[in-house]
Parts: C-alpha cells; sequence; structure tokens
C-alpha cells in the first residue's frame, strides 16, 4: 500500500525539493503552504478544500510520465472526496512557517495525542536547535537545503518503525519478560503487561518501535538515576533487535489525576487538592535538583491511588516513560498545560512550574486559567507568567502551597480585611 505524506512548506523551492526526492520513491504528497491550514486539516479530519490551489495531490505515476531528465513535476490538485487527513501516514513540514510555525502546529498536534510520525526540515543547524525540536515531539530533523536521499531515508525509516514485528501473548522477551495481556498501543509502540519469569512480578513493558525511540530512551534513562517513592519506577531498557527497545517500569498504580477530575466534576475539595498538589510537587523538586525535567505535567501523567490509612499516594511518571508506557487510553500531552515559550525554546524547569501553577488552578477551581481566591494566589500567579525568567522555582511554589494548605481561609472566602482596615 502506498504511503501518503503531508508537505507543509511556503517556500516552494523547498516543497520542489522534497516533492521530487519522495514521490521518486513511491510515496504520495499532499502539498500544503500554510500552518494553520494543515493544522485544521489534521485536526478535524476534514477533507481538503477544492479552493486551496496549494493543496497537491503527486504520485510516482504521474513522475513516471514525464521524462527523466525534466525537473518539472506535475501537478494535479487534490479530490476532496478522496483525500482525508486519517490517509496522511506521515508529516514533513517546515520548522520556520511563517504565521502559525511548524513548531507550534507541532506542539499543539502532539497536545492533541497526534502520534504520527512528524519530520522537521530546517536551515538551524546547531545541536541545541535540533533538541529543541526533537523534545517538542518532532521525530527527526533534516536540514535545508534538502539532501534527497537522507530526506528518503527517514521518511522510511520512520515507516517502517511504525510497522515493527508483532508480538502476542505468552511470548517471552528478553528471555525474562512473559507477555500477559496487551494494555493498548500508544505513541510509542505497544504496551503489554507482562511477569518476570525469575522474580515472578507483574510489570508493564513498552515495546518502542516509532517516534523518536532515541530520544524517549534518553529521557527515560536520566529520569531512572532519580530514586523517589512518589516517581515511578523504570526498571528494565533492552534492545530487542535493530527496530525495537525494550523499556520495563513498575505497573501504572491506582487512577489518572483525568479520571478522578472527570468523576469529581473537573474540581476537588480544598484539602485533597493540596494533598495531591504537595506530593506532585515533593516529586518534581527532586527531578529539579537533579536537573531533570518532567517536560509534560498534566492529570495524565499522574496517579492516585488510596492507601491502608486512606490517604491519597501520589505517583508520578516522567515526562519520557510517560511516552513510553502511554496507550490510546492514556493521553500523553495536554495543550492547555503547555507554557507559552514551548514553541520557540522547548520545555525546561520553569515550563515545568508552569504546568504546577495551572494543575493547581484546575484542581482548586476547576479551570486551568482561573485563580483561586486564596492565601496561594500570588504563588500561582508568578507560577502562570507568561515569560519564564519571571518564574518562581518549583521548590518555592512547594513551600507557597504548603503554607497555603495550612491555611483555614476558604477558596471562595473573600481575602480578610487588613489590620488598618479592622481598625477603622
Amino acid at each position: 500500500m502506498t504511503s501518503r505524506l503531508l508537505l507543509v512548506a511556503n517556500d516552494p523551492w523547498v516543497r520542489q525539493a522534497a516533492r521530487v526526492a519522495v514521490v521518486g520513491h513511491g510515496f504520495e504528497v499532499i502539498e500544503v503552504d500554510d500552518g494553520a491550514r494543515a493544522l485544521g486539516f489534521l485536526r478535524k479530519g476534514a477533507l481538503l478544500a477544492p479552493a486551496m490551489p496549494t493543496s497537491l495531490l503527486v504520485s510516482s505515476k504521474d513522475l513516471q510520465r514525464k521524462e527523466k531528465r525534466s525537473r518539472e513535476l506535475p501537478h494535479t490538485t487534490v479530490r476532496p472526496a478522496v483525500v482525508a487527513s486519517g490517509d496522511v501516514d506521515l508529516i514533513i513540514i517546515d520548522w520556520s512557517l511563517p504565521g502559525l510555525s511548524g513548531a507550534e502546529v507541532l506542539a499543539r498536534l502532539r497536545g492533541d495525542g497526534d502520534d504520527r510520525p512528524v519530520i522537521v526540515m530546517s536551515a538551524l543547524a546547531t545541536a541545541d536547535d535540533a533538541a529543541t525540536m526533537l523534545s517538542l515531539g518532532a521525530d527527526d530533523v533534516v536540514a535545508i537545503p534538502v539532501n534527497p536521499r537522507m530526506l528518503v531515508a527517514r521518511v522510511t525509516a520512520q515507516l517502517r518503525r511504525r510497522r515493527a514485528p508483532q508480538v502476542s501473548a505468552g511470548e517471552l522477551l528478553d528471555k525474562r519478560y512473559r507477555l500477559l495481556d496487551c494494555l493498548g498501543e500508544g505513541r510509542a509502540g505497544v504496551v503489554w503487561r507482562a511477569q518476570h519469569v525469575e522474580f515472578e512480578r507483574n510489570v508493564d513493558v513498552a515495546i518502542v518501535g516509532s517516534r523518536g525511540s532515541e530520544a524517549l530512551r534518553h529521557d527515560a534513562i536520566r529520569a531512572a538515576k532519580i530514586v523517589h517513592p512518589g516517581l515511578l519506577r523504570l526498571c528494565d531498557i533492552a534492545r530487542l533487535d535493530s527496530q525495537r527497545h525494550l523499556v520495563v517500569a513498575d505497573p501504572l498504580p491506582g487512577t489518572s489525576l483525568r479520571t478522578l477530575l472527570a468523576d469529581s466534576g473537573g474540581v476537588l475539595p480544598p484539602e485533597r487538592a493540596f494533598a495531591i498538589l504537595l506530593g506532585v510537587l515533593d516529586v518534581v523538586v527532586a527531578m529539579h535538583e537533579a536537573r531533570v525535567a518532567h517536560k509534560n505535567i498534566n492529570p495524565n501523567s499522574i496517579f492516585v491511588d488510596v492507601d491502608e490509612k486512606g490517604a491519597d499516594r501520589i505517583t508520578v511518571v516522567d515526562g519520557g516513560t510517560l511516552r513510553l508506557l502511554s496507550t490510546s487510553h492514556r493521553r500523553v500531552g495536554v495543550a492547555a498545560y503547555v507554557p507559552p515559550e514551548a514553541t520557540s525554546v522547548g520545555p525546561g524547569l520553569e515550563a515545568d512550574v508552569y504546568a504546577l501553577g495551572r494543575l493547581a488552578c484546575q484542581l482548586l477551581t476547576g479551570s486551568v486559567e482561573q485563580l483561586p481566591k486564596h492565601a496561594v494566589t500570588p504563588a500561582l500567579a508568578i507560577a502562570v507568567a507568561s515569560h519564564g525568567k519571571d518564574r518562581c522555582s518549583a521548590r518555592a511554589l512547594l513551600r507557597a502551597v504548603a503554607i497555603a494548605g495550612r491555611s483555614r481561609r476558604r477558596i471562595d472566602a473573600p481575602p480578610k480585611a487588613s489590620g488598618s482596615s479592622r481598625r477603622a
């Protein structure tokens, strides 16, 4: 079956170079020159509008009908009744799109849970720039001007990883892990509940064969060095073959905070909200002290279980491990928790603080954008500042939440009058 690619680039020369490279190797290409239009198409699942002159479908058969020496490719306008967003297997996008940039399109797609491979084209050549693109959810980066052989090789590699060899229940992986039940297919691969045959202990196993496995594996290894009872423990990493890694972690416990909020109408009682926030903040502070950013704080990365005393027990899954263990039932990215600078500088410690501030607002008010009427409000206002340099540290936010959690002032109660007002 022919794979279909969405090519998003404003520069016609960049589009032509990418199109010439991939069409000659049997791929079909849909071209769009605008980031907002591409995002709308991918998000809504709508068919491409017939009035869009830059939406083009070019197949290898069209290319074969032309003379081999010709550098010009035929342009066949996409018919709206033929192509839908679900037909796209891979996205190639220019990082420097005018208007809605490639970075913003990528961040919003990942926030929506779109797990299709994305290859970024960029004239930026530094390692830091490439790391930023990968941290935002790109699967690979190619330089502009486009090297045709390199682009085709990377497109082929990404599509091959998505077709990694299948496994079945009862199969023994790495001579230690017996597969029990498939939990689902996620952004990085397939997740199974398995049993360690020697220890007779259940674990969650991610068979990683797609979506930037090397970058995700690197993040998971860094997080595994942090020892904290509230951070999900990563047990093992092994290479199964040339295409796949095996990532093993303790089973995800309890219920996700997302589910808990849904069952509670979107808001928690103040006492419980503060207890959960303190547990999450304690874990994130430990990560920041090790100079490791979580990168994906949201209600899907936090799990709540009840201990023998009836108290909430918090388990936080770091961003890399969450992507590895996520399934179709556990969306990874949540756009509401992504800070403004994430589309340009990538997630970092300050981005974690922003997400924590929005999480606190969600738990206390039911909305990520509404600050509560409470003693913790000034600290939350600093945590969600528009510029990362203006935010407080995670430890400072932890102190503020701990103090506010002991306050008797109710969430909906008006602020107490000052001493001078009372004397008056």
